[in-house]
């Protein structure tokens, strides 16, 4: 019985030259976006739209990283953006010492632990038909 390997599938899949493809034909329709973000998020969406027909595109768009926060991060850094990201639990983190021009391992705690917070804000939301109560503190 013949079995399919999916990553011996992938591997043999031209991953470059369908990118680049991919690249051409969304070229003339990406440069008419008014902004650069769109214009990455366009050809995610197309990748997302082809990947959802088939489980070995969804892993081959993935790459090496798949969609997890670094491609959030890095789609945040081209538009030079800010956002909010909420954690559930005392992470590690790879936070970019400048000074010393390396990447350090550091614990979320740590490091929320010293940001001020000057907007505190008590809200109430539904959840399971039931109103809770819960203080935010932004910074």
């Amino acid at each position: 019985m013949t079995t399919f390997k999916p990553d011996e599938a992938i591997d043999k899949l031209p991953v470059a030259e369908l990118q680049a493809d991919l690249d051409l034909i969304l070229q003339p329709v990406l440069r008419r976006l008014p902004e650069k973000r769109l214009r990455a998020v366009g050809n995610l969406a197309v990748q997302g739209i082809l990947g959802s027909q088939s489980p070995l595109l969804t892993k081959m768009a993935r790459g090496d990283a798949g969609l997890d926060d670094q491609k959030i991060f890095h789609q945040m850094a081209l538009v030079h953006a800010d956002s909010t990201i909420r954690a559930c639990h005392n992470r590690t983190v790879e936070v970019y010492n400048d000074r010393l021009d390396r990447w350090e391992s550091e614990l979320l705690d740590d490091l929320t632990g010293s940001v001020p917070l000057p907007l505190k804000f008590r809200v109430a939301f539904t959840h399971a038909r039931k109103v809770r109560h819960v203080d935010i503190e932004l910074g």
